[in-house]
């Protein structure tokens, strides 16, 4: 959804320009925050949808994922330009290390 807000950027401002009663469009750093949202969100995104659309046990595909999720965050944190971003990249870190802390050491999914 962000990132078809962000893509139909210029026409959802031509839009409101054209309106009686205008309102307020998102500002140039709002939409920079919306960008980079979008650039945090997009490796959950294909993650979500591999294993969404299998129809096999994705259980083996787990530590893998974890790992390119983990990683996909640390390389996009560190190109974020906003606070909100930042602050939202060290939230969903956060929560995948407590989440996926112990998936690498658990035997079942060690053996797969």
């Amino acid at each position: 959804m962000f990132r078809h807000i962000y893509e139909i950027r210029e026409p959802v401002e031509a839009a409101v320009a054209v309106l009686q009663n205008p309102v307020e469009t998102p500002t140039t750093e709002e939409w920079l925050i919306l960008k980079e949202r979008c650039q945090v969100l997009r490796p959950f995104q294909a993650v979500t949808t591999q294993i969404s659309s299998e129809k096999s046990v994705t259980v083996s595909k787990v530590i893998v994922l974890v790992r390119g999720l983990k990683s996909a965050c640390h390389k996009v944190g560190g190109t974020a330009t906003t606070t909100v971003v930042q602050q939202l990249v060290a939230a969903v870190s956060e929560d995948m290390n407590k989440r996926f802390a112990n998936c690498e050491m658990n035997q079942i999914l060690e053996r797969l």
